[in-house]
Parts: C-alpha cells; sequence; structure tokens
C-alpha cells in the first residue's frame, strides 16, 4: 500500500486554528482602532445601556433571520422531495441525501418560494402585517417536516480538520468576510441602492397594503423578489433582519462554491486526476480547491459591499450559480437512456430550470441567462444524439419561466408591456416609456472620457488580475482547463455584451464570480502542486520545496485575498455596539452614525413633523426615499415619464402638471445638484426649468443643510 506523506504538510488543528485566529484578529483590531480606542479611552463609551441596544438591534434580527433561513432549507428540502418522488430521485450522487449540492438547493428554492409567496399574498391586496405574520407561520409549519428528515453524515474521507498552514489562513479570510457581512448587515441601511429601492419598494408596498405598479419607480415594473421578501421583516419595523437574509444567502453562495470546488475539482491537478499518494497542494490543501475559490469570492469589493446590505445581487449569483451546477450535472450524467434514467434527468432539468426562474426573478437581466442556458440544454441533447433535443430544453425553459412570467404578467397588466421601459419602440407602454427609455440606458453606460476611478470602483482587478496570472501560468504547464468551469463559463458569451457597456457591469456580474474564482483556485493548485514522477510533461522527479510556480500562485492569490484583509466596519461598530459619541454622549449612536453619514437623513426625521400628512413631494436631484415619512415620487427625468419635461413649455406648465399628479411640496438636495455624475440625470435645459418654477411658483418652507423643501 502506498504511504500517503500529505500528513507532513498538514496542521494540526490547535496550531491550525491558532494561525485562523490570527488572520482574522489581526486585521479586525488594525483597521478598526479608532473604535477600539474609544472603547477603551472614554468612560461609559459602551456600557448596559449600548448592550441592551445590540441586544434589541443585534440579537432579534439574528434570531428573524436565522428562523428564516431555517424555514427555508426545510421547505426547499420538501420541494426537492416532491420532485425527486417515487423512489428513483435524482440519480446524482451530489443532489442525493448527503451530497453537496442538496442543502444549498434547497435553501436556494426554500428562499425563493417564501418570496413567491410573499408576492402572491401581496397580488391579492393582504400585504399588512397580520396576513404576513399568518404567512410565516403557515411556512414555518409547512417546512418543520422537511427540517426533521434532514440527516448530516461526515463524508468519508473528509479532512475538514486537516489542512495546510495556507488553508487555515484561507479560513480567517473566511471569516474576515463573515464578521464584514454581519456587522455591515447590523448597522442601520445606508448603502445607496438599498435607500433607493431595495429597501423603498416593500415599504411603499406595505403603505398600500397590496404589490401594484408604481409608475415614477422604474425599478417596481421589473422582477424584484428579494425586495417583495423584504416586506416580511419591514413590517415588523426590522431592516436589519432584511439585510441578514441577504447577507445569509451571500453566505450560502460562499459554502456551495466551496462545495462545488471540492466535489468536481477536489482531485484536479493539470487537468488530470491526481494519483493516490503523489501529495497535497501547500497552498489550499488537495480536495479544497473550494476553500480558495470561496475565499477569493468573498474577499471582492463587490461582494463585501452589498452581501451585508439588503441587496439583491446575492441571491441573484447564488441562484445561477447553482442552476448552473446542477444543469452542468444534467449535461455530465452518462449510462444508458432507459425510462428511469430519462425520469430522473428530467428532475433535475427541472431543478435547474426553477433556480434559472428564480434568478430571472431577481434581475431583469437575467433572462438573458435563462435563454443562453436552454440553448445550452439543446446543445447537450443535440450531442447525445437525441432524436428531438429540443423537447428537454423547451422543458427546461417551461420551468424557469412558469416561475418568471408571473413578473412579467404584473408589469404587463399594470404598464402594458412586461419589460417596462425597454423596448418601449416596440412593445409600447404607459407613462410616457418611450420619451425617456434611451436617455435612461444611455445614463448607465460607461462616461467618456472614461476615469481610473470610475472603472475601478467594484474592484474588478482583484479577480481578473489573479485570475489571468494563474490561468496564463498554468496553460504554460500544460494545464487543461476543467470541463466543469468551460460549462459554467458558457452564457457568459451572451451576458458579457448585454452589460460590459454599463458603469456598474462588474457588480452585473456577480453571478460569474463563482466560476471566475474556480478557475483561479483550480489554475493555483495546478501551479502549487509539484509535477507527479511519470506525468508526460515532467522533464524530471518532482522537485522538493515551493519554486516558482508555488510562489507566484499565492502571490496572486494573495492579491485577490487583499480587500478582506483591508475592508474596514470601524463607523459601523460604533452603531452596532452602541457606542455612546464623546461630543453628544446622551443620542442614540444608530441616529449620530445616520446623520454623519447621510446628507438628507436629519432632515427627513425633522420633515416628517414639519409637513402636513396629506403632503405630496417630488423629489429633485434625490431618490433616495427609503428613510422619508411621507407620501413622495421622484422627479427624475431620466427614470420616470410621469413629468414630460422635453413637452413643457415653461414653469407654469410644470406647475401644472404637478397640481395634477396631485403634488404640493418640491424637495431638492443642494448636494447632489453640485455633483457632477447627476449632471446626466437632469440637463441644463431641464434644470433651467425647474429653477423657474421654483422662483416663481413655489416658495421656500423648509431648509436643513442641503435639503430645501418648496410648497407650491
Amino acid at each position: 500500500m502506498p504511504v500517503d506523506k500529505s500528513a507532513e504538510s498538514m496542521m494540526r488543528p490547535r496550531t491550525g486554528i491558532a494561525v485562523a485566529a490570527s488572520v482574522f484578529l489581526t486585521p479586525l483590531a488594525w483597521n478598526n482602532r479608532p473604535f477600539w480606542r474609544h472603547v477603551l479611552s472614554v468612560p461609559g463609551g459602551v456600557g448596559l445601556e449600548s448592550l441592551a441596544e445590540l441586544g434589541r438591534h443585534g440579537l432579534l434580527p439574528l434570531l428573524a433571520a436565522g428562523l428564516w433561513a431555517l424555514a427555508a432549507v426545510g421547505a426547499g428540502s420538501r420541494v426537492l422531495r416532491l420532485i425527486g418522488s417515487g423512489g428513483e430521485g435524482f440519480g446524482d450522487e451530489c443532489l442525493g441525501e448527503d451530497g453537496p449540492l442538496r442543502l444549498p438547493v434547497a435553501f436556494a428554492l426554500g428562499a425563493g418560494a417564501s418570496g413567491l409567496a410573499v408576492f402572491a399574498l401581496g397580488l391579492a391586496g393582504l400585504l399588512r402585517p397580520a396576513p404576513l405574520l399568518g404567512l410565516s407561520l403557515l411556512f414555518c409549519a409547512w417546512a418543520v417536516p422537511g427540517l426533521a428528515r434532514l440527516r448530516s453524515r461526515r463524508v468519508p474521507g473528509d479532512s475538514s480538520w486537516t489542512l495546510p498552514p495556507a488553508g487555515w489562513a484561507l479560513t480567517g479570510i473566511l471569516a474576515l468576510a463573515a464578521w464584514h457581512t454581519l456587522i455591515l448587515a447590523l448597522a442601520p441601511a445606508t448603502e445607496w441602492d438599498v435607500l433607493l429601492y431595495h429597501l423603498a419598494i416593500p415599504k411603499l408596498y406595505l403603505r398600500l397594503g397590496r404589490i401594484q405598479e408604481i409608475p415614477w419607480l422604474l425599478y417596481s415594473h421589473w422582477p424584484h423578489l428579494m425586495e417583495t421578501l423584504y416586506a416580511l421583516p419591514l413590517a415588523l419595523g426590522d431592516d436589519g433582519a432584511a439585510a441578514l437574509m441577504h447577507g445569509t444567502i451571500s453566505g450560502v453562495l460562499a459554502v456551495s462554491v466551496y462545495r462545488a470546488g471540492r466535489a468536481e475539482l477536489g482531485g484536479l491537478a493539470m487537468g488530470r486526476q491526481v494519483p493516490e499518494g503523489a501529495g497535497r497542494s501547500p497552498l489550499a490543501g488537495g480536495g479544497c480547491v473550494g476553500l480558495t475559490a470561496a475565499a477569493l469570492v468573498a474577499a471582492q469589493p463587490a461582494f463585501l459591499r452589498v452581501a451585508g446590505a439588503a441587496h439583491g445581487d446575492g441571491a441573484f449569483a447564488l441562484f445561477h450559480f447553482l442552476g448552473s451546477w446542477a444543469l452542468w450535472r444534467w449535461a455530465s450524467a452518462s449510462g444508458p437512456a432507459d425510462g428511469g434514467s430519462r425520469r430522473r434527468g428530467r428532475r433535475m432539468l427541472a431543478i435547474a430550470g426553477l433556480l434559472a426562474g428564480l434568478a430571472a426573478s431577481t434581475k431583469l437581466a437575467a433572462a438573458s441567462l435563462l435563454a443562453a442556458s436552454a440553448f445550452v440544454v439543446w446543445l447537450a441533447e443535440n450531442r447525445r444524439g437525441t432524436r428531438s433535443p429540443w423537447k428537454a430544453a423547451a422543458f427546461y425553459a417551461l420551468c424557469g419561466l412558469g416561475v418568471v412570467l408571473p413578473w412579467y404578467a404584473k408589469t404587463l397588466v399594470g404598464t402594458g408591456n412586461p419589460f417596462w421601459p425597454v423596448f418601449s419602440k416596440a412593445l409600447g407602454g404607459r407613462w410616457g416609456a418611450e420619451s425617456f427609455e434611451s436617455l435612461y440606458l444611455r445614463s448607465s453606460q460607461w462616461p467618456w472620457p472614461l476615469e481610473a476611478g470610475r472603472l475601478l470602483r467594484w474592484g474588478p482587478q482583484y479577480l481578473l488580475a489573479p485570475l489571468a496570472g494563474l490561468w496564463l501560468l498554468a496553460a504554460m504547464r500544460g494545464a487543461r482547463t476543467p470541463s466543469f468551469l468551460k460549462f459554467l463559463l458558457m452564457p457568459l458569451i451572451v451576458y458579457l455584451p448585454l452589460i460590459a457597456r454599463y458603469e456598474d457591469a462588474w457588480r452585473y456580474l456577480l453571478p460569474f464570480y463563482p466560476a471566475l474564482a474556480l478557475v483561479s483556485a483550480w489554475a493555483a493548485e495546478a501551479l502549487a502542486r509539484p509535477r507527479a514522477v511519470g506525468d508526460p510533461l515532467a522533464r524530471r522527479p518532482a522537485p522538493g520545496g515551493w519554486g516558482w510556480p508555488r510562489s507566484c500562485a499565492a502571490g496572486l492569490v494573495g492579491i485577490g485575498l487583499l480587500p478582506a484583509l483591508l475592508a474596514t466596519q470601524n463607523n459601523e461598530l460604533f452603531a452596532v455596539a452602541g457606542a455612546r459619541s464623546r461630543l453628544e454622549p446622551g443620542r442614540d449612536s444608530r441616529e449620530v452614525y445616520l446623520e454623519r453619514t447621510l446628507d438628507h437623513y436629519r432632515a427627513f426625521r425633522k420633515l416628517a413633523r414639519v409637513l402636513p400628512s396629506s403632503a405630496r413631494v417630488l423629489f429633485v436631484r434625490e431618490a433616495r426615499g427609503y428613510y422619508f415619512e411621507g407620501d413622495y415620487q421622484w422627479g427624475d427625468p431620466l427614470n420616470q415619464g410621469l413629468i414630460p419635461y422635453a413637452r413643457l413649455s415653461g414653469p407654469d406648465a410644470l406647475d401644472l402638471r404637478l397640481r395634477e399628479l396631485g403634488v404640493t411640496h418640491v424637495l431638492v438636495n443642494e448636494v447632489l445638484a453640485r455633483d457632477p455624475a447627476a449632471a446626466r440625470s437632469y440637463d441644463p435645459r431641464v434644470m433651467e426649468l425647474i429653477r423657474g418654477f421654483l422662483e416663481r411658483r413655489t416658495r421656500l418652507v423648509f431648509q436643513d443643510g442641503p435639503i430645501a423643501v418648496y410648497a407650491l
């Protein structure tokens, strides 16, 4: 029997935990020095009142998000059992009772089902606290049997506690990303898009008591599964739980990447199966390619920014990645095409289609991925020599469309165009869609000339540079890219041209971060492994020591992990821990944090006491309405067509139109009015029209910092 020499590079659990703890604690202490200094130097900075505040704004959201996550797993498990019923299952070990794909898919299906249930409740006009509470109880009750059937078995050969030093260091990086996500989720919401629509949409729905079209809010016309789901915690007045729900989804994404790397790439090096006894990689430890990939995904600036917010991008990425993985398991299945295998194949294809439909229910652009994947299904069936390959592709597409079509139907009934305002010239649409569609699409594209700050805003260099370097070096060494990775990247051929021209393209690529990170991790593994004796590419016996390939692999992976090491949670820690301000010790720490972070928050709180309850406020140079307690609408000419600025002859015509819409006040953010980026939304003619209207037809009734409010 050959002797396994891999233990020589392994680290004992106690020492490994110390390595992971040092990687975790050192940046945590260094990057948040002002907070720790405040805690240690200011008497009473963190006391019993702070602990009570931490329990109220921390423990309760954690409990709510945890219960939802458990219910999602249980409900998804029951869905899987229903689809795989009949005693035949799915015919794939990855989706078996103990398979690596089982729990992530169960969670994803359960999370999607909970959002769709809230969507149905909202369409029925029952989006109120009592019906939402009843729905939550029914969902939890239905999920309990699924949780009771869950079994956890240790996979034979699992070496979770026997990692090399670099493996433990990667564990520390993942802990850092989890900590960052947790603190940002527990802090008050301040992220721009979250205040713009991710939390604003469910808040407006709750005020209306139903889901209906909001003519002036562009994003409410597109599929928004996560925003609908956030109505559950918002009905209880807790936006922290909404952020934690998205944080949980993002965490499951990282776990899924780890499991995919371990299951599909764990035994590969140089594109070949690693021979027994050949040793483990000092970079990430044998079958733990997934650990490197998971750490790379979790360390990216875009992931760190959105994971701890009540966003939708993490859900889009999870649904798409799991759907692609399930589709790969279907496409790579081999064996005789008897009746049982065809039924099991259809079940796996149904799971992939449902996940693709959930992805399309979170983002409008995800519909292109559903279409691209359906074409991949046709290609796979055609290669198998199936007589009618279109049947499998149609079945897959129908499973996905069955999930997403209700969203398009809602928008079609409300606006006359299922993709409003896109394709308005062909499909039409209400509320002046055709008048601003092209302007809106151009406003989201890259400005010219390109600025380095905008180009690197989402940190693409931290994933693309290691990816390019590692893949090129691995290719030079003779490695062949595994088919699994090529399969994951195939839909990118369709998706990339659609989003490449937009300024937030790198954030839109989040669904492909797992595939890109897995390519980097596989290439790093191929470089870090010594060439085995007998390898046809080896010219001499495998050398000892690190050598330049391993050093390059470690350095390039280190570049990709750098954002997690540099991330700070300093300001958020003051709010989460309830630390009292040195200058204002009697004030609530969360209020202080919001006022110092958001230029409009203090004014919005005052306006809640100043404006009459019947007021309807038009937002000019401002759109972040989540913290505004009252009726409002956007005046942005690139996001709505209710106010046809181009057809208005002057201030009097604008005054007449606003009165027709029931507007009583106009709110202007003077700081954003001076922002050069905002000039793309309000052109000089529109601003001249608005200024003339404000001077001739309104009077100033409120001023606080940059926020000015005028009464008609």
